[in-house]
């Protein structure tokens, strides 16, 4: 007989605790096994864990809830580092979609370089280009 509809059965207080410590720092360093240990399971049952689509979902959400929380103290942190460092500058603009990476090229007397040109110069002439730049 074919199944039917079955509705899933809610994580287990082993699944939920699972999950709890693979978001904590503690989780962040336990393998697998470790993990399995503490728990009183087997490493298979873990592995069957992850593969299970319910699991997975509520191991993503759980993750979610945590990185919004840690929002304001990486807001702060990245404020107070930007007072002092510009790459932290560079991520900020970079996280706001603000950030574009750029070359400043400039030929002889600092004159301009046109790169459409740069593409159909020879070996030759790019080599004394560069020399003529200093490089």
């Amino acid at each position: 007989m074919a199944k039917r509809g079955r509705k899933k059965q809610p994580l287990s207080a082993r699944q939920m605790k699972a999950i709890q410590i693979l978001c904590s720092p503690e989780g962040l360093e336990m393998t697998q096994g470790q993990l399995a240990k503490k728990l009183g399971v087997s490493d298979s049952t873990i592995s069957r864990w992850h593969e299970d689509t319910q699991f997975q979902k509520a191991l993503e959400e759980q993750i979610k809830r945590q990185y919004f929380r840690m929002l304001p103290y990486a807001r702060q942190c990245l404020y107070d580092r930007m007072k002092k460092d510009t790459q932290a500058l560079k991520l900020f603009f970079s996280l706001i979609g603000q950030y574009k990476e750029q070359m400043e090229i400039s030929g002889v007397n600092s004159g301009p370089i046109r790169l459409s040109l740069l593409s159909k110069m020879s070996d030759e002439e790019l080599e004394k280009l560069k020399k003529d730049l200093g490089g």
